[in-house]
């Protein structure tokens, strides 16, 4: 088996209930971790991590101001965790939990600048965050003063294929997957069209299996994926 397929496996970790968790440890770089990548796309090729991302060993910055701007200008800077090793057939739930704000963006289409998204297998759902608005998927602008520490939770029905987002604990939003490709979860500025500076003080993914799953992940997905070879 691939080491960067262990290297993932091993990165997901067992929760109670025999949920799956992903976290993003916010004193480190992305890269730093196991599973995390860095993205750097279309115009923003060449970019570092460096150039993004920074941390005070607490929290997590993600800065795209000094990079070009310019509405429709396609370009990303993000990171990116590769979900590849989940059998998405399997899952009923996820949850992803957000502590962040946005101190910074330039509005342009979608009103964005930062941004989080999670995909399996080609669905999954999104937002894109201003200092004055969340547009889930792409649609419609919530007016939110985001420059505030809030906390933002998504808790997808991955059954019914549907989203509800919780700002503050508030129900905020449900929405209808949307279809990407890949599996992967990505936090930055992933919006294409806008620069954003934003803190992070908690980012995680939490999958869970459906009851006749009898491992999603972990020991039990590494020995199905040696089955399967």
């Amino acid at each position: 088996m691939p080491a960067r397929r262990l290297s993932i496996i091993a990165a997901i970790t067992a929760s109670s209930a025999g949920a799956q968790v992903v976290s993003l440890d916010t004193g480190l770089l992305p890269t730093q971790q196991p599973g995390w990548s860095f993205v750097a796309s279309n115009n923003d090729s060449g970019v570092s991590e460096s150039q993004v991302f920074s941390t005070d060993g607490t929290t997590l910055t993600s800065n795209s101001m000094a990079l070009p701007f310019a509405s429709g200008r396609p370009a990303s800077t993000f990171a990116q965790f590769d979900l590849s090793a989940v059998d998405f057939d399997e899952v009923t739930s996820v949850t992803i939990d957000l502590r962040a704000r946005v101190l910074e963006s330039e509005i342009a289409q979608f009103n964005a600048g930062f941004f989080v998204s999670m995909y399996g297998e080609g669905r999954g759902f999104s937002a894109g965050l201003s200092t004055t608005t969340i547009t889930p998927n792409n649609q419609q602008n919530f007016a939110i003063d985001t420059t505030q520490w809030r906390d933002y939770r998504w808790v997808a029905d991955w059954t019914s294929e549907t989203v509800d987002l919780f700002v503050d604990g508030q129900l905020l939003d449900t929405r209808n997957f949307r279809s990407s490709t890949g599996s992967n979860l990505n936090i930055g500025d992933g919006t294409g069209t806008a620069n954003a500076r934003a803190e992070i003080e908690r980012f995680s993914l939490r999958i869970v299996p459906g009851p006749a799953s009898a491992s999603l992940l972990g020991i039990g997905a590494l020995a199905a994926l040696r089955r399967r070879r």
